[in-house]
């Protein structure tokens, strides 16, 4: 199929549109999020569009290489500014889309992998309490039953028998 540039606006409206990108890569949720592009696409009467899944993939990398190619050479080019045109900004727009959505991937991610941490954490734990034996288990707790109550001094035996022991002096 020839893409054309009119092709190649209602290919990236498409997708900005459908959203590919805020599925996980290669999850069978974004191949059906590809394939519903596609079948967008070859739904059109005009322009006519002949593609499938891969098709699509593909030709997204195709046009966001000479995107970038073409971002180079105007950089590199000191004092010229081209206007953007529609495919321009809809290549950006999509390069945008495909970032937040690798990071709030990356941000599931990270949080799913503390969850699984602590989640392991505490079955250690749980192994470890149910291998210990009886007396160890005693043990533990009775070491933290004598932190947490305080013992009273009671100092009324010992004044009692000073008083006794001062008294049987006293009358020797």
């Amino acid at each position: 199929m020839e893409w054309t540039m009119e092709h190649n606006i209602i290919y990236c409206r498409d997708i900005l549109l459908v959203n590919p990108f805020q599925s996980k890569k290669g999850s069978v949720e974004r191949g059906s999020l590809w394939t519903q592009i596609a079948d967008n696409m070859n739904s059109l009467v005009s322009p006519k569009f002949i593609v499938t899944k891969r098709s699509v993939q593909e030709h997204l990398a195709v046009l966001q290489k000479k995107y970038q190619k073409k971002m180079r050479q105007e950089e590199e080019a000191s004092g010229i500014s081209l206007e953007k045109t529609e495919l321009d900004i809809l290549l950006e727009e999509i390069y945008v889309a495909e970032q937040i959505g690798e990071a709030e991937q990356e941000e599931a991610s990270r949080m799913n992998q503390e969850k699984t941490d602590q989640e392991q954490a505490r079955a250690d734990d749980v192994r470890w309490t149910a291998m210990e034996t009886f007396a160890e288990t005693q043990k533990r707790n009775g070491e933290e039953k004598e932190k947490k109550t305080k013992r009273k001094r009671r100092s009324g035996e010992m004044v009692d028998y000073l008083k006794e022991k001062f008294e049987s002096e006293q009358k020797v």
